[in-house]
């Protein structure tokens, strides 16, 4: 291998790593809020899969739905879903359409956590997007895209 190829292989190993700390400092930026509220970050991601579910929709996000989204067992959904409606973020009870399935909505208290959270998330967004630029912006969401494609074509 030339000079040139081991200099790129480093440098894009150095921004993989770099990619991967910023998401951690994300993540522990809105750790602080998440804290305030006595959540962490798996539980806010099933409460933004269950926030558009109304009580006894068809249509709603269930468990099967919940652990897909998240990669974890029914039963570490089943917990969570305990500890969050101990915590009066949500309501589960029997769907009166399919007694079989549970309708799992968010209280107004879980409502009102997830749209404050939301909006920390977006303001930083938002001043992230500023800074750098629209075409930076649209460049930068290609370019991961691709890479994310590809990388998943080398890797099956």
């Amino acid at each position: 291998m030339d000079d040139e190829f081991l200099e790129l292989k480093e440098r894009l190993i150095n921004s993989i790593f770099k990619i991967k700390h910023l998401g951690f400092v994300f993540y522990y930026g809105m750790d602080k809020h998440m804290t305030e509220h006595g959540l962490n970050m798996t539980e806010v991601t099933l409460m933004n899969v269950i926030k558009n579910n109304v009580s006894d929709s068809v249509e709603n996000n269930g468990i099967s739905d919940i652990q897909k989204h998240l990669y974890i067992t029914k039963a570490a959904v089943s917990k969570m879903l305990g500890v969050l409606e101990k915590k009066g973020y949500l309501n589960r009870k029997t769907n009166t359409h399919n007694r079989r399935t549970l309708s799992i909505t968010l209280t107004p208290k879980g409502r009102e956590i997830l749209k404050l959270l939301d909006n920390d998330i977006e303001n930083m967004l938002i001043e992230i997007i500023k800074r750098l630029g629209k075409p930076d912006i649209e460049q930068f969401i290609l370019s991961i895209n691709r890479f994310v494609d590809v990388t998943s074509g080398v890797i099956e």
